[in-house]
């Protein structure tokens, strides 16, 4: 691939994140759409454009891979969320017995 391509890319991802930062001060409410937009954007990108594509490549069989990749980050994030209540709970009794 080309080198110029790459760096481009990189260069995009940057200033992308970097907007937020600065914007914020001038519209409060601006990296919220913003964020919004870009989840649409590459939600739109993964049913319009990947998955026909995965589907041609793998068949029917590709189904099965999207139904348990869904679930898998399904259950990351529960357990995430499971982590971080046991961590704060923690926390707290250690608060306590401290004070």
């Amino acid at each position: 691939m080309n080198w110029i391509y790459l760096i481009l890319i990189l260069l995009a991802t940057v200033a992308g994140g970097m907007i937020p930062m600065l914007v914020r001060n001038l519209r409060p409410n601006l990296p919220i759409y913003m964020l919004a937009f870009t989840g649409a954007f590459l939600f739109g990108i993964t049913i319009m454009h990947l998955l026909p594509e995965v589907y041609h490549e793998l068949g029917h069989e590709a189904g099965i891979y999207i139904v348990i990749g869904f679930f898998v980050r399904w259950r990351c994030s529960s357990c995430r969320t499971a982590w971080n209540t046991a961590i704060r709970t923690c926390l707290q009794q250690a608060n306590t017995s401290i004070t």
